[in-house]
């Protein structure tokens, strides 16, 4: 007799006379009769104490069944089906409404739970559904070979989020594609903000490419050109032209053109009807073209127009104006040609490697030290 049947005899020698009947159909028949009742039955002393007792011992007697059904799979009294065997001893074992042993897609190993099918939670209050968390180690790990590793949804918030007080609050690492990804039907794909530091901070051999429009509203400080680079015209495919920024200690802007002075010899010259709002201190540059003759400014710049004279009639004369930016934003941020290196980049360098000094001392490093040594952990992989 297994142990799982002498457990479920004392059960019922104590509870009661009754026959049992299992799942299986099969009837346990009652160990006492009325007329063998033992004093405590016969005394009428059956009191709630009684019943709870009782039910204590049919609970102990289920859990004894679980146990011998998921230990062996061969129990006499059998759930609607055995827990399968798996090289794990310690599956944890998953019941249905009957009360029945069904298969678990959960196991347990001491150090780690395994769900073998697709979790999905569906919390009935505001809190989260999963939640990871580890003193040490990583929370959340979401591993799989050629799908999503880890996604989120949602409709009125963020779909995931990551914070950390000292370390990256997301981070995406891949072989050959990119390491965090955000696309957007009509919202932001990806979105940065910071207080006091970088809202985003690229670094690589490229640490950013856009393929369409980017909007500045700021400044841009760059240590090499400002140039544009389009596919040459001779050979797209294989060429790149570049052509760089002119650049001043003077925030200019830039207007030219060509006039014809008329048969005494004058000429006016209209500009866009704002220049006077965002210029000043004006400059003119004049060149005569096709023949010997002098041309001078005889009225500046008034009302957005000024006049040129030369000496003989019927003169062309190529006209170039320049202004320095004199518009709300220049006016509330004059540009600073010399100027002290904020606190926190003292001690740095653009580009420390024109000084013979180590990347340690670059600016990159100071303002994000992790991310520069988690690339060079990857270039050392790739070598």
């Amino acid at each position: 007799m297994e142990a799982s049947e002498l457990r479920l005899e004392y059960v019922i020698a104590i509870c009661g006379r009754t026959s049992l009947e299992s799942r299986d159909g099969t009837t346990v028949p009652a160990v006492f009769e009325a007329a063998e009742e033992g004093e405590f039955m016969k005394s009428g002393n059956r009191s709630l104490l009684g019943v709870v007792g009782c039910g204590l011992l049919v609970f102990g007697w289920m859990a004894a069944r679980a146990q011998v059904a998921s230990g062996d799979g061969n129990s006499r009294y059998k759930g609607s089906n055995p827990l399968p065997r798996t090289s794990h001893e310690n599956s944890l074992a998953k019941f249905d409404r009957d009360g029945g042993l069904v298969d678990s897609a959960v196991q347990d190993t001491g150090d780690e739970v395994h769900v073998l099918s697709p979790l999905i939670a569906f919390p009935e209050t505001d809190e989260a559904a999963i939640v990871g968390s580890s003193g040490s180690g990583i929370g959340v790990v979401g591993d799989s070979r050629d799908q999503v590793g880890v996604k989120g949804m949602s409709i009125d918030n963020h779909a995931i989020v990551g914070i950390s007080a000292s370390h990256f609050g997301v981070r995406g690492e891949t072989e050959s594609s990119t390491g965090v990804g955000g696309i957007a039907t009509t919202g932001n794909g990806i979105g940065g903000g910071s207080d006091g530091a970088s809202g985003v901070f690229g670094l690589g051999k490229r640490a950013g490419v856009f393929a369409g429009n980017v909007l500045v509203n700021g400044d841009i400080a760059v240590t090499g050109f400002k140039f544009f680079r389009i596919d040459h015209p001779f050979d797209p495919t294989n060429q790149y032209l570049s052509h760089a920024a002119v650049e001043s200690p003077d925030a200019l802007n830039l207007y030219s053109g060509n006039v014809t002075t008329n048969s005494s010899g004058d000429a006016t010259v209209e500009l866009p009807s704002y220049f006077s709002s965002i210029n000043r201190d004006f400059r003119y540059q004049l060149t005569v073209i096709g023949q010997f003759a002098q041309a001078i400014v005889a009225n500046e710049i008034a009302k957005s127009r000024f006049t040129i004279k030369t000496d003989k009639p019927n003169v062309k004369v190529s006209w170039q104006v320049t202004g320095i930016r004199n518009d709300a934003w220049a006016k509330a941020h004059p540009l600073e040609v010399e100027q002290l290196k904020p606190e926190d980049e003292r001690g740095t360098y653009q580009h420390p490697e024109l000084f013979n000094q180590p990347e340690e001392k670059s600016l990159g490093w100071k303002l994000n030290p992790e991310l520069i040594q988690e690339l060079r952990a990857i270039r050392a992989k790739k070598h």
